[in-house]
């Protein structure tokens, strides 16, 4: 029995750093040699609309599932400058995370702020690549445009300690 409730504290010790390590993920290097094209779709400001994520944990003797679902994020605005900058207004929103651990569940809700803020942004083929102050590598997401590139579209697959992430965030252009 020890053993078990062991490996359900190292669960939960990793299942605790996830929004850590969420926010922060990041896996190519890159440079801002290409000019911007005032023209190019991404240009403009979005509204967040959808936010999602989901992992599954097999953990020694310990699986689960951990599922993250965006909610009031009417506000949250980002913005891709002509520039190559990027902004937000500032707004967060709330995650509502469910952690089914061991055939118990868990639901909690949390203010976080977008995985686009502050910093800079190029376009290679279909994929957008975010420089943020402060995060140690930029932030490599493929993307795809929707309705007539009104909808951007972030798939963000990742791999953390306790299995793959699946993640999707999209935006909707606001201007």
């Amino acid at each position: 029995m020890k053993t078990i409730a062991k490996n359900l504290l190292k669960a939960l010790a990793r299942i605790l750093l996830f929004p850590l390590v969420f926010g922060l993920f990041g896996q190519a290097s890159c440079s801002k040699e290409d000019k911007i094209d005032p023209d190019d779709p991404i240009v403009g400001t979005w509204r967040m609309d959808y936010f999602y994520y989901s992992a599954e944990m097999d953990i020694e003797e310990v699986t689960g599932v951990i599922t993250g679902i965006g909610r009031d994020m009417d506000n949250v605005l980002i913005t891709f400058n002509a520039d190559g900058t990027t902004s937000h207004n500032g707004r967060t929103f709330i995650v509502e995370e469910t952690i089914m651990l061991a055939g118990h569940s868990t639901t909690t809700r949390r203010t976080t702020q977008p995985i686009i803020q502050n910093g800079t942004w190029e376009i290679r083929g279909n994929t957008l690549i975010v420089d943020r102050p402060g995060v140690i590598a930029p932030l490599v997401y493929p993307i795809e445009f929707w309705e007539d590139g009104n909808v951007l579209s972030l798939d963000a697959p990742q791999q953390l300690g306790f299995g793959p992430v699946t993640s999707i965030v999209s935006f909707r252009r606001v201007s």
